[in-house]
């Protein structure tokens, strides 16, 4: 009877944690607008333009390397990583925030496209455009969902959906 309570007791603890886990991991929602994206870009124009890519550390997952984006853009900065897609191109991305985890995620930030056109921040694809300044695409069963937006010349937003 004891080892019976105690199975279920660690059994219905396990359950728990993995809902709150489950929780935590695909509504932790912290993905950026156009708008609070576009406004962070043209307020920090100037900045943006002259950072120094080759300043970061390597591993963007390391202590070192949010300390650094927050000396090169400051303390209030959206930014959270930062990566170079073509160098041949010059695209360079910012990535601000998002939710999920692995096969169910939302990607949000912006980029330096040195040819100013759009393009996609994780494979490539042709993206149309839906209207002025807007471009799309998704995929045949609509699992991929792509949107970029143009903020200003050579500097874009995205949005980036993997369900």
């Amino acid at each position: 009877m004891k080892i019976l309570l105690k199975k279920s007791i660690i059994i219905l603890i396990t359950f728990t944690i993995c809902v709150l886990l489950t929780i935590c991991l695909f509504f932790d929602d912290n993905t950026k607008s156009y708008k609070t994206v576009s406004k962070y870009v043209i307020e920090n124009i100037e900045i943006l333009n002259d950072f120094p890519y080759d300043e970061l550390p390597s591993n963007p997952f390391s202590d070192e390397y949010k300390r650094k984006i927050k000396e090169l853009l400051g303390d209030d900065t959206i930014v959270e990583k930062c990566s170079r897609k073509d160098t041949y191109n010059k695209v360079y991305y910012y990535y601000c925030g998002g939710s999920g985890f692995s096969g169910g995620s939302t990607y949000t930030g912006f980029y330096y496209s040195g040819n100013n056109k759009p393009c996609s921040m994780n494979i490539d694809v042709n993206l149309a455009e839906t209207s002025e300044g807007v471009f799309e695409w998704k995929n045949d069963d609509g699992s991929h969902y792509i949107m970029t937006q143009r903020i200003i010349d050579n500097w874009f937003y995205y949005y980036e959906d993997w369900y």
